[in-house]
């Protein structure tokens, strides 16, 4: 993969918290046979997906930042330029202005030397805190260590595996385990617990291997008897030889009667291939993101379902996390908080071509941390 390629597939999976590694060829491997569900684990999938299916209630964090958060900061959003980084910029400029911060959206460039430079930027202007979701910090290392020599916090959202000590706080990323017990119990439910699972994964998106890990630990426990495979797809072939890739395997193991996605970017195409090879209704899928593309493959039945994930959440949490840095607070509320989950299917989506809140009244229970309810 050129350099060019390589960023512009984190640019695509940036507010996912996908850090991108090298690419690599198919492989596959599957779990071993044993009983069916147990009666137990199927009634906790199934119960499981009823509450997944609900609008969630709770931002994932309800404890007050405790001082008075002080108006007037300049923050900067590292936006990746494409649309659900757009999304989320918005999402985290919505909630600087609740606290009467400015919000100016750096767009980062596609090559490693405009990302580079775009942070190298932002280190020199020395902002009073910058949020990022996504690049991997080795990109811009040096303009990240020179921001923490000034004082200047960064909050990142979602990344898996960045141990950067310069960054400030990580917020998301422990609900990378609440998603794969999504998946879980939805595949579980699915298939009245006698799912043979296809797993399309990509070590592109080191993420999608733990949520991967997550998956089967869910799975022995909910459907131990289960089957479970796995191919593996470089990000080039999103789009374009992944859905002829999936048919391939559908067709040489017609046992197959579940598709699980690790990224739903990867559907493109996909439900186009599985019509033509009628196997719609034999191998039903489900991703993680819903993106509006997928949300309209559910609407129109041709995806089962997409995991959600919380723009507005999430990046409100990036803002709470900058909040508490501010006036010296415990930043653990906002770092451990297990942002809200929901599963997308075609009776919950209101609006397929938008990215929506996943908790109707987050704005109030986030103006309850930082002491400003009832103010509005």
């Amino acid at each position: 993969m050129g350099k060019r390629l390589a960023v512009a597939t984190v640019a695509m999976a940036a507010a996912l918290g996908l850090a991108v590694s090298g690419c690599s060829s198919d492989s596959s491997g599957s779990g071993g046979a044993g009983s069916p569900a147990s009666e137990q684990g199927l009634a906790t999938a199934t119960a499981n997906v009823e509450k997944f299916t609900q609008p969630p209630t709770s931002i994932g964090n309800t404890t007050p930042v405790g001082k008075p958060i002080p108006a007037g900061k300049k923050i900067v959003f590292m936006n990746c330029g494409v649309e659900i980084c757009t999304a989320n910029g918005k999402a985290a400029a919505e909630a600087a202005a609740e606290l009467g911060w400015t919000m100016e959206q750096v767009n980062v460039g596609v090559t490693p030397q405009e990302v580079n430079a775009a942070w190298a930027r932002v280190a020199r202007q020395k902002p009073d805190g910058v949020i990022a979701t996504g690049h991997p910090s080795e990109l811009f290392a040096e303009s990240l260590q020179q921001l923490h020599d000034a004082g200047v916090p960064v909050v990142e959202c979602c990344v898996t595996g960045e141990k950067n000590p310069a960054i400030t706080a990580m917020v998301g990323e422990r609900t990378n385990t609440v998603y794969s017990d999504a998946y879980a119990s939805w595949v579980t439910n699915a298939t009245n617990g006698n799912a043979n699972v296809l797993w399309v994964g990509s070590a592109d998106y080191p993420v999608i291997a733990e949520l991967k890990a997550g998956f089967d630990k869910k799975m022995a426990e909910y459907c131990p008897g289960c089957k479970i495979d796995a191919i593996d797809v470089a990000a080039v072939d999103f789009g374009n030889t992944l859905p002829t890739k999936v048919v391939g395997h559908l067709r040489s193991h017609p046992e197959v009667n579940y598709v699980v996605l690790g990224y739903d970017g990867m559907a493109a195409g996909l439900p186009q291939a599985l019509a033509s090879a009628g196997l719609t209704e034999k191998a039903p899928f489900i991703g993680l993101d819903a993106l509006p593309m997928n949300k309209q493959f559910v609407v129109d039945g041709k995806q089962a379902a997409s995991i959600a994930f919380p723009i507005y959440e999430s990046m409100w949490m990036a803002v709470d996390a900058l909040a508490r840095h501010f006036v010296g607070a415990d930043l653990a509320p906002s770092i451990d908080a297990l942002l809200p989950t929901m599963i997308y299917t075609k009776e919950n989506i209101k609006d397929p071509a938008a990215f929506e809140p996943l908790v109707p009244n987050y704005r109030e229970q986030f103006a309850k941390l930082w002491g400003k309810a009832g103010t509005e």
